[in-house]
């Protein structure tokens, strides 16, 4: 195909996170019939496309980029312009009440490891621990989750998916230790009243 007949278009992308995000925004512009090249910047969040406006127009390229989990922004809208802006303010919020969870967990658990006993007893302890770590993944962390799981469900893994299972995983262990140190404590409450041990059901 011949290059003069081919024009250049640059998107503003929106959603990018790490290399992965943009390995997949190029795979699905490169995919795209009447493409000719695709490259995209992570720390300008730009794609510049190049292609044949006979075989493809932009809302095609757009649709591409959505395909992949992402979006384009308005061409109207400027870098550290009002949008940029209030992703700064809500960003600043999500971390100020990250910080109010984040501070009493870590003072707790720097108790622990300056007393060497968890206060009151290990059951309150792994619980609070828990429940101080929930809100802060829930709410702040739900802008991660929301992309990890929009990655998944366009089958790619990028940085969010990787946090996304980490602390996932992390909290269903924490979890599962509540639960065990839950058993352990019933176990020494009937061992302590002579009471039979407890038989499962199943």
């Amino acid at each position: 195909m011949n290059n003069s007949a081919t024009e250049k278009v640059t998107f503003q992308i929106a959603g990018m996170h790490c290399a992965s995000c943009v390995q997949a925004v190029e795979k699905s512009l490169k995919g795209t019939d009447g493409v000719e090249e695709a490259k995209v910047n992570l720390a300008t969040e730009k794609a510049i496309v190049e292609f044949n406006p006979a075989a493809v127009g932009e809302a095609s390229l757009i649709e591409a980029v959505k395909k992949a989990g992402y979006a384009v922004k308005d061409k109207t809208s400027e870098p550290g312009g009002q949008d940029d802006l209030e992703k700064v303010r809500q960003a600043k919020s999500r971390m100020k009440i990250a910080w109010a969870f984040t501070v009493p967990l870590m003072v707790w658990m720097l108790v622990k490891i300056i007393t060497g006993s968890a206060w009151p007893n290990i059951f309150v302890y792994k619980l609070g621990m828990l429940l101080l770590a929930l809100p802060v993944l829930l709410w702040p962390g739900w802008p991660t989750f929301r992309s990890a799981i929009i990655a998944a469900i366009h089958k790619n893994a990028n940085m969010d998916v990787l946090i996304a299972m980490g602390t996932t995983a992390s909290n269903y262990y924490r979890a599962a230790l509540i639960f065990h140190a839950d058993q352990h404590l019933c176990r020494n409450f009937r061992h302590d009243h002579g009471l039979p041990p407890h038989r499962p059901l199943y």
